[in-house]
């Protein structure tokens, strides 16, 4: 079993009769790495484009014109948009801090610790279409269920032994 501040909610989303089969969690430090990968060089393109268009007008600065609160509103945004980008990797580090997945004899559950709000996905084994799963070279991995239930892609991600979830997962459907 997991040692996690949610380890207690699992029990409380079990049914009588049903018996944890597998659980984890993501790998936080993975999922803000992934996030950041993504996002910090989108971040420095948007401050240079920002920086850019802003440096531009100022060097024909005359005075305040439409042209004027186009740049303004085009920094504002930029500058904006790049801080949403940079602490962007910190919220996903920070969810995945906060989720559990389980795998029961019935069923798979999500469950996320959102601020005061506990979100619990479940998906029953018999509506589970599909699994697949990729694996990265550290060991974790993504674990994609589709299923004939809303939503109808579930994936769980940054999984430590992935093959092991995916081979629980597929036992508990055959």
């Amino acid at each position: 079993m997991i040692h996690h501040p949610l380890s207690n909610q699992i029990s409380r989303e079990l049914d009588p009769g049903e018996q944890i089969k597998w659980a984890g969690q993501p790998d936080p430090k993975a999922s803000a790495i992934t996030a950041a990968k993504l996002c910090l060089p989108v971040a420095a393109f948007m401050i240079f484009l920002t920086w850019l268009v802003f440096s531009s007008w100022l060097s024909q600065f005359g005075g305040f014109s439409s042209t004027s609160l186009f740049v303004l509103g085009f920094v504002v945004f930029g500058v904006g948009f790049s801080l949403f980008l940079a602490f962007l990797p910190l919220w996903t580090r920070s969810v995945a801090k906060n989720t559990i997945y389980v795998i029961t004899q019935r069923r798979l559950m999500t469950i996320r610790q959102l601020g005061n709000q506990k979100q619990v996905k479940s998906i029953p084994a018999r509506n589970i279409i599909n699994i697949e799963y990729t694996q990265h070279a550290s060991n974790c991995g993504d674990l994609l269920v589709e299923s004939d239930s809303q939503p109808r892609i579930t994936i769980l991600r940054g999984i430590s032994q992935v093959q092991e979830a995916e081979r629980v997962l597929r036992s508990i459907i055959a």
